[in-house]
């Protein structure tokens, strides 16, 4: 462990093998971003902050993406999900329990639900599945939806 350049009060367990200065958690930054590192291959800083930057970039596409919500009848739980959120995850995030024995594949047939209101467009299954036991994903959704679990 070593003091911060810039902060010399924090002390910080980062250091910049190339230049041998220690970064803490507001400096931390690769300093040559743009050039040959012999060290990057196992420099800390360098992969923290790219996945800062892909973290970045995913909560940017995540925002880009149209939301439907999700309301799930009788118990009345609202949730407002992502375009290509499966049904499963929403009923989760709904903390609404639906018995998905396959995990939501649509093979055991538990998990089905009835759309109330809403629209869903769906595409044919490239296996002789009844649409009812193949819940469609969120991404399918033309409309706010209303589901009710139970059989179709």
């Amino acid at each position: 462990m070593g003091k911060c350049t810039c902060h010399p009060e924090k002390e910080t367990r980062f250091q910049c093998l190339e230049h041998g200065v220690w970064l803490c958690d507001e400096c931390l930054k690769c300093r040559d971003p743009e050039l040959y590192c012999k060290h990057r291959s196992a420099c800390p800083i360098w992969f923290i902050e790219k996945r800062e930057r892909r973290r970045q970039k995913e909560q940017e596409a995540a925002a880009a993406q149209p939301r439907f919500k999700v309301a799930f009848e009788p118990a009345g739980q609202v949730v407002e999900v992502p375009a290509g959120s499966r049904l499963l995850e929403a009923a989760d995030a709904a903390s609404v329990h639906l018995n998905a024995s396959c995990n939501g594949k649509g093979l055991c047939g538990k998990c089905n639900l009835v759309s109330v209101s809403g629209e869903i467009e769906t595409e044919p299954m490239l296996r002789e599945i009844p649409l009812e036991l193949a819940p469609p994903t969120i991404e399918d959704a033309v409309s706010d939806l209303e589901m009710f679990p139970g059989v179709a």
